[in-house]
């Protein structure tokens, strides 16, 4: 039995992953480098945009990295 893996993400999805920022702050961290790259998927200047499912997760798990644990959380 073959499985599909999730290969895009659209912006609405990437709420549903958990990153709750919003649309301008991912256009300025993506511009800054700090993001994955979009995929635009028209020609056209309002073109619908997605990013690699796969890129995305990269991100979140380096994010978690750098994240320092909270004082109270506990570290066991």
């Amino acid at each position: 039995m073959t499985t599909l893996t999730r290969l895009l993400v659209n912006r609405k999805q990437l709420r549903d992953l958990g990153i709750c920022i919003c649309s301008t702050h991912v256009d300025r961290l993506e511009r800054a480098g700090k993001f994955p790259k979009r995929i635009k998927l028209g020609t056209y200047r309002e073109s619908r945009v997605v990013w690699r499912y796969e890129d995305v997760l990269a991100w979140i798990e380096e994010r978690a990295k750098q994240t320092s644990p909270l004082k109270d959380d506990d570290v066991s």
